[in-house]
């Protein structure tokens, strides 16, 4: 009779494959099944008749009428908690009420009163055969129930004296029982019981620094309740307050409760019980593990890192406790400066810090002594039978295969190990400590080289000798790195291992791999030897050295042609004699050595010399260089006094040649000047060769600037210079540095480059990847592209828009209330620039749509403040490079700083979807796919059967917070400057055309019914149907974007006679086709009835302000809606005018284009 059990089994493999929606069928199904084992089962078809009460005769000749009771308790509770969680994921949670409230408070009371059916059958233990645990559980269960029904009441009293006397039950029970026993009711506590009576304390305001037992000891029904009494009478101090500072775990033990937590150097209080009390049981449980390690020196590796797992648990208890304290204070709108907001943000790094630590401290248990970088053989274990054939049992190594298999255990938990060290670094405060983060890189190096040196093991068993030395020569590399970046007074400590990393720990696998790197280049040169050798034994050589080594031998069985010299080259050496030597022969007296007499530019010994001296005499020697006895002069002079011919100066004179021709002359003639005018003639008429191939027959200049080409009018790009290049065809060209570019300006030739991925595909300027980072998907091309792509498609969703509209609202009657402020007070109404105001609106309401309130305001401003210098990096022309103080440079700062605010957000977006929280921005919703994602998977792992309809529309991997925030900024990054352009036009054009701002205001009022104040929505947006025609029309009138750069991927024939060669770059332009008269009469006058009752909508081939093909804007839907509903917002609470300038109209090109 095992209440406790059966209920939390029945939980736990009902809602490990569904929600409770489905725990309830289960229920169903499974109580039917019991009532007709039973016989109380209604006949099919007949109708429904109550049946006759539970007695103790039913439950002493059947224990099944136990389950009968609980499978219909529990039925009622699930019923109960699916509606609950119905309601939390259909709508804005403001408190349940009306009918559904008391739905549930009904299937509640239903539960409990079956469950007091039971406690009232269980008192006769006589008949019922039921021990006094079992109606202590039983009880427990009820009054749990009973709790929950005063919660949904929100009676906060009478709730906790019902889920105090369950917990105080649970509690004692379990003391009574073995540590491995625990689970069912660690399970009830921390996951139902504890959590009610927190918030119960939190709505009674109750101290947060009171802990459960305090709380339950306080609240719990003492007088006339006798289970309580057997409660009392089985553990006399269950109910003593904790005034000593200590209290009892749930196995009984007394633990020390702290008051504060240290982390690095700064110490603070611990701000909620919960805390204090998990981390109580954390040091009570490390103490437990300190004993059994120190006390069983031989314990075997499993039941070590089964110890670990007491203390895994506590450790997991406080982080979540802390998370939960966090979360409390967000809601009570606590700022992130309050003291104990920072106190919990140390608290909340301390606390994980320390389950890595314990987590990876069992995987260095498992993976065996020292780490795992000693590898002990695995003796097969003797059987348990005597051999038929009478042999004795011999003990042996396991085979290859069990060698693999236990270095594959090993690296999978050094890669859990990795994995846990990188998500310290995106804890609160860590990654601004420079010594910490020193010291977490110098332990990662140390896993990372046991990593490497267990992978180089595979690799020896596998007979892969070289494989081997190249990963034990890496290990060696990241060992070596370890030690000088352990803090200094790092000691050995005899705690548990965890993540500390001593410096005898890194010198000892230092010293390991040295030995093994000695070893393998040993073993590795060694095969290179026996290969060579049986390589020459086989062609019947000496040597199997390449034949271009070999030149001296003659082969008497044919040259091997199949090895005629080493590839790749490798190093080697060559014998040299250093020229020092000769010289110093010439001028040294060496012992042994006749000395050398100069006379008359003859050298040799005085014999030698004197002969040589009456040869010339008797005219042997001519008056020309052409009569001169060459080998004869180099035959003295390499006579024995000279090693070599270089050494006699003598000789190098008499061989100096006379002007003898035109390359004497031209030899004579060249000079360092004469060389660098030489080399850049030629690379200029290269550069004018390779621009005059690639141009073709196509539009554009005869000649180019050397080099650098219009690159000073591309400096200062004017509208006029772009609509000249259009006029010029279809297809026209210019060539910057080294970057030919092809410009598309019909409209069918640009549909042709957005349609054409197997030829081409988006790029940007050089520095975007180091702005963006080369892990961009925007860089991805193909079906990564396209499967990366259908991963955000449900980000952009109408349902998904209309969750986004609150939060754009908001920002918008702020900064509309600045504008006013900034105009009316600041500049007394006089006309100013707008534009940078538009910048920082649009920037808002970005981040407010892609992060929520993740991102601070502070941070907002500073991102609108700053973009202005991405902008300025990305223009068309830059320096490739990023220089100090240059664009380049501010713009990277600032990207990098966009990027760091994006990750924080990823970070806190998954805390809280983890959590339950709704969608409320673009990331929550992400984020809400990865999650569900990862459960359905969880799901499929464990063989679970998975029903279609909980499978998420689309299947995607988890993604890392600075994946995530890649993502956001190349959404920022395409709405920011284009939607800053558009709403600087769309309010210039509607103050020069104060009819078109009438209707549109009218409208906008009409389809709230007068009131200004309705929120909105996407049913009053679609039903905006002129203010739609103005955006569309400023958007076609104004693009925002002209032009779309391209990379060619391969030579791309876009015309049959014309065919773009692979590297250059061809740029669609979409301004001509929004611009076409014969599609858009009039096309440079503004005319938003057009799109209404002309014929603008039909023209969809023209319309290529998004693009087209498999890259169109993933947010156009989005970029319209958020105009039409800044400009109807605007209509209805602001009035603006225009001062117009002769250069109103015109049109400044700086990455997307803006009135002058």
């Amino acid at each position: 009779m095992d209440i406790t059990n059966f209920v939390t089994a029945q939980r736990e493999q009902a809602l490990l494959i569904g929600d409770y929606g489905s725990y309830r069928t289960s229920l169903s199904r499974r109580l039917l099944t019991v009532r007709k084992k039973l016989g109380r089962a209604s006949p099919k078809g007949r109708k429904y008749s109550p049946k006759a009460p539970v007695t103790a005769d039913d439950i002493a000749s059947n224990n099944e009428f136990i389950h009968l009771l609980l499978l219909a308790s529990e039925r009622a509770w699930a019923h109960a908690m699916h509606m609950k969680s119905t309601y939390f994921a259909e709508s804005t949670y403001q408190g349940i009420t009306g009918s559904t409230r008391r739905h549930i408070i009904s299937r509640l009371h239903k539960g409990s009163v079956i469950a007091s059916q039971l406690v009232e059958v269980l008192k006769d233990e006589d008949k019922t055969g039921a021990k006094a645990e079992t109606n202590l559980e039983a009880r427990a269960y009820y009054v749990s129930l009973i709790g929950a029904v005063e919660f949904e009441k929100q009676k906060w009293e009478e709730c906790l004296k019902a889920y105090s006397e369950s917990r105080l039950i649970y509690t004692v029970l379990a003391q009574s029982l073995l540590p491995q026993q625990h689970d069912p009711y660690r399970d009830l506590l921390s996951g139902t019981i504890d959590p009610s009576i927190r918030y119960a304390a939190y709505q009674l305001k109750l101290p947060r620094t009171l802990s459960t037992n305090t709380i339950v000891a306080r609240y719990i029904p003492r007088t006339g309740n006798e289970y309580v009494t057997k409660v009392l009478t089985i553990d006399p101090k269950a109910l003593h307050e904790e005034t000593t500072g200590a209290k009892k775990g749930l196995a009984g033990n007394a633990e020390d409760v702290p008051k504060s937590i240290t982390w690095r150097t700064r110490t603070v209080n611990i701000e909620d019980a919960a805390i204090a009390q998990a981390l109580a049981a954390v040091s009570s449980a490390e103490q437990r593990l300190s004993s059994l390690i120190s006390s069983n020196p031989n314990l075997a590796t499993s039941e070590k890192a089964s110890a670990y797992d007491e203390i895994l648990i506590p450790s997991q208890d406080a982080v979540d406790a802390t998370k939960t304290a966090i979360e409390e204070l967000i809601s009570e709108g606590v700022a992130s400066g309050d003291r104990r907001m920072q106190a919990l943000q140390i608290t909340r790094t301390a606390v994980n810090y320390d389950l890595v630590a314990w987590r990876i401290g069992r995987n260095r248990v498992l993976c065996g002594r020292q780490d795992g970088a000693v590898f002990e053989a695995e003796i097969s274990r003797k059987p348990k039978r005597y051999r038929t054939n009478g042999k004795e049992w011999v003990a042996r190594e396991g085979g290859n295969g069990k060698k693999l298999a236990r270095l594959r255990e090993r690296v999978v938990l050094y890669d859990a190990t990795l994995q846990s060290l990188g998500s310290v670094k995106e804890l609160p405060g860590v990654a601004a400590d420079e010594d910490f983060m020193k010291e977490l890189e110098a332990k990662r190096a140390y896993f990372a080289a046991l990593r490497c040196l267990t992978i180089a093991r595979s690799h020896v068993i596998l007979s892969k000798t070289r494989n081997a030395l190249a990963l034990f020569f890496r290990a060696l590399d990241l060992a070596s790195q370890v030690q000088s970046g352990l803090p200094a007074a790092h000691s050995p400590s005899q705690k548990p291992p965890n993540l500390d990393v001593t410096a005898s720990q890194a010198g000892a696998l230092c010293q390991l791999l040295q030995g093994l790197v000695f070893q393998y280049r040993a073993l590795a040169e060694l095969h290179t030897l026996a290969l060579n050798s049986a390589t020459a034994e086989k062609n019947k050589l000496t040597d199997a050295a390449p034949l271009i080594e070999r030149l001296d031998e003659y082969p008497p069985n044919g040259a091997d042609l199949t090895n005629l010299v080493t590839y790749p080259p490798q190093l080697e050496p060559v014998p040299v004699k250093p020229i020092f030597l000769d010289v110093a022969w010439n001028y040294i007296e060496y012992p042994g050595r006749a000395k050398t007499v100069i006379e008359n530019g003859v050298s040799g010994t005085a014999r030698e010399v004197k002969a040589a001296v009456e040869e010339k005499k008797e005219g042997r020697k001519g008056c020309e260089i052409g009569n001169f006895d060459i080998l004869s002069i180099m035959a003295s002079a390499t006579n024995g006094s000279f090693s070599s011919l270089a050494a006699n100066a003598d000789f190098i004179s008499a061989l100096k040649l006379e002007d003898a021709g035109i390359l004497s002359h031209v030899y004579h003639g060249f000079n360092g000047w004469s060389i660098a005018l030489t080399i850049f003639v030629i690379l200029v008429a290269y550069d004018q060769f390779k621009y005059v191939w690639n141009k073709g027959s196509i539009a554009g200049p005869a000649w180019k600037i050397p080099f650098i080409g219009p690159f000073l009018e591309s400096v200062n790009p004017k509208m006029e210079e772009y609509k000249a290049k259009w006029a010029s065809g279809e297809l026209s060209c210019v060539s910057v540095f080294h970057k030919f570019v092809v410009i598309a300006s019909s409209r069918d030739m640009a549909r042709k480059v957005f349609n054409s991925p197997t030829y081409v595909k988006p790029c940007v300027v050089d520095v975007a990847y180091k702005l963006l980072r080369p892990t961009n998907w925007v860089f991805l091309d193909g079906k990564a592209h396209v499967d990366y792509r259908k991963g955000l498609n449900g980000l952009f969703t109408r349902q998904a828009l209309e969750t986004y509209l609150p939060g754009q609202e908001a920002v918008y009657e702020k900064y509309f209330a600045k504008f006013l402020n900034f105009s009316q007070k600041q500049n007394n109404g006089k006309a100013v620039p707008f534009m940078p105001q538009f910048r920082e609106l649009m920037c808002a309401v970005s981040c407010r749509t892609f992060v929520g309130h993740y991102m601070p305001d502070e941070a907002m401003k500073k991102i609108a403040d700053d973009y202005y210098n991405i902008t300025a990096a990305l223009e068309l022309v830059n320096f490739p490079i990023i220089i100090p103080f240059t664009k380049t440079w501010y713009g990277k700062k600032a990207a990098d700083m966009v990027l760091d605010e994006f990750a924080k957000c990823a970070a806190k977006s998954k805390v809280r979807i983890a959590a339950g929280g709704r969608i409320t921005c673009v990331l929550d919703g992400w984020v809400s796919s990865m999650h569900q994602s990862e459960i359905y998977r969880k799901k499929l792992a464990k063989g679970l059967a998975v029903d279609d309809s909980e499978k998420p529309a689309t299947l995607i991997r988890q993604f890392s917070d600075f994946e995530i925030s890649q993502t956001l900024f190349t959404f920022l990054f395409a709405a920011q400057d284009a939607t800053s352009s558009a709403s600087t036009w769309l309010f210039q054009l509607m103050a020069d055309r104060p009819e078109v701002l009438n209707r549109l205001r009218e409208e906008n009022l009409a389809v709230r019914n007068g009131d200004r104040n309705i929120r909105f929505s996407m049913d009053i947006l679609e039903k905006m149907t002129f203010t739609r025609a103005v955006v569309k029309e400023t958007l076609r009138y104004r693009p925002p974007v002209i032009m779309v750069p391209y990379i060619v991927k391969k030579d791309f024939p876009v015309t049959d006679s014309y065919t773009v060669p692979k590297g250059a770059m061809i740029v669609p332009s979409v301004y001509p086709a929004l611009h076409d008269p014969a599609v858009y009469p009039e096309p440079d006058s503004f005319n938003p009835d057009r799109w209404i009752s002309g014929d603008a909508e039909k023209a969809s081939k023209n319309w290529l302000v998004f693009g087209t093909g498999p890259h169109y804007c993933l947010g156009q839907t989005y970029a319209q809606m958020n105009l039409m509903a800044m400009i109807g917002k605007a209509s209805m609470f602001l009035d603006w005018q225009h001062q117009v300038t002769p250069l109103s109209e015109d049109i400044k090109v700086f990455a997307t284009i803006f009135p002058q």
